[in-house]
């Protein structure tokens, strides 16, 4: 595949060259997206999503030969954000483990 000749035509909004880039990097950026993911079904939306924003800002790639790099980070950053979507955030009561602290310290000072 002559990668170059398949981005341009994909910037052009070729289709058929869009689902060639699509074939060819699909089970690279799957990999990568499940090393960080671990869940299958959430890896299959991060493609989607990251593949969905390639194509809608591939005319902004200057240089063919940063495509995968580039699809790479979309691919990254989505799963990143996947995961973090998926913690709660629990608010700590401060004043509480400071004064369980001083109890230990006390303790131990006799």
């Amino acid at each position: 595949m002559n990668l170059e000749k398949v981005i341009s035509q994909a910037k052009n909004g070729d289709q058929i060259a869009f689902k060639q880039l699509y074939q060819h990097f699909s089970s690279a950026m799957f990999a990568s997206s499940f090393r960080i993911t671990n869940n299958r079904e959430t890896t299959k939306d991060v493609l989607q999503e990251s593949f969905t924003t390639v194509f809608h800002q591939l005319k902004k790639l200057n240089d063919p030969n940063a495509f995968e790099a580039y699809l790479r980070r979309i691919v990254i950053n989505n799963s990143l954000k996947e995961v973090k979507s998926k913690f709660k955030l629990v608010e700590l009561d401060h004043d509480h483990l400071f004064e369980d602290n001083l109890d230990q310290e006390r303790w131990y000072l006799g």
